[in-house]
């Protein structure tokens, strides 16, 4: 990830919170000292604006804009590359993954908490035999 400028220094961008955002050095590169003025034809601020009025997360990867501005935002900073396809297809999946992944974990710590509680219950056993065994010897060495 690079620290970009938002609103490029070139233009009076300064060094302040609103205007750094991280980005891929590939974005950084293709934004570039690009500004408009015109609310159509501007970049969405990653932070400020709610990216997904203007492009809204699609299940094949591909980013498909619903407004002007969200079509230059993604043709500025060629958001639908191969490389990035992939990455969002590999996001979705993992998040798909998720739910199953809690429940798998649930079930070992489950499985585990039980053979615990076996293991307990077989030592409790085995100790029970053992001084029964020891009774029963005492009491034949007795008689």
């Amino acid at each position: 990830m690079t620290l970009d400028h938002f609103l490029p220094r070139v233009y009076g961008g300064e060094d302040v919170r609103d205007n750094l955002v991280y980005c891929c050095h590939a974005c950084n590169e293709f934004k570039g000292d690009y500004w408009e003025v015109d609310p159509n034809l501007r970049l969405l601020h990653p932070l400020l604006d709610d990216l997904t009025l203007h492009y809204p997360k699609q299940g094949d990867g591909i980013l498909l804009a619903l407004t002007e501005c969200g079509a230059n935002h993604l043709l500025t900073l060629m958001l639908n590359r191969p490389e990035l396809i992939a990455f969002r297809l590999e996001q979705n999946e993992i998040a798909l993954l998720r739910p199953l992944d809690r429940a798998l974990r649930q079930k070992l710590q489950d499985a585990q908490k039980t053979t615990y509680q076996l293991e307990t219950e077989l030592e409790r056993m085995e100790r029970n035999v053992d001084d029964n065994d020891w009774r029963q010897r005492r009491c034949e060495l007795m008689y």
